[in-house]
């Protein structure tokens, strides 16, 4: 039977490695708390987006998120960022992580 000795160096994030993990999953929960309830627009169901491809919410369903305190007014205010227009049938759509932010 083998050893399950890992190498010190696997799996060790540096400084900003760990930053950018940070960051992921940053993006993953605000995501995730916008998508916990149903769309109130389009009775999107839980979980997945109102629009598959590309991946996007409409921003009636982050104004909920955002009025029941599952997001921060900063985290919406990131995501409404790129809208020309706000209205609640727009639709915001899913940025890569990459992007997010930018």
């Amino acid at each position: 039977m083998q050893s399950r000795v890992a190498h010190p160096a696997v799996g060790t994030l540096t400084q900003a490695g760990r930053i950018d993990e940070d960051a992921r999953r940053t993006h993953a929960r605000v995501i995730g708390a916008v998508r916990w309830a149903p769309c109130p627009f389009c009775n999107g169901g839980a979980y997945g987006p109102c629009q598959i491809w590309p991946p996007a919410d409409h921003l009636a369903r982050w104004l909920a998120a955002e009025a029941a305190g599952r997001i921060s007014r900063a985290d919406l205010a990131e995501a409404i960022s790129a809208l020309d227009i706000l209205a609640a049938q727009v639709l915001v759509t899913e940025r890569p992580f990459e992007q997010a932010g930018a």
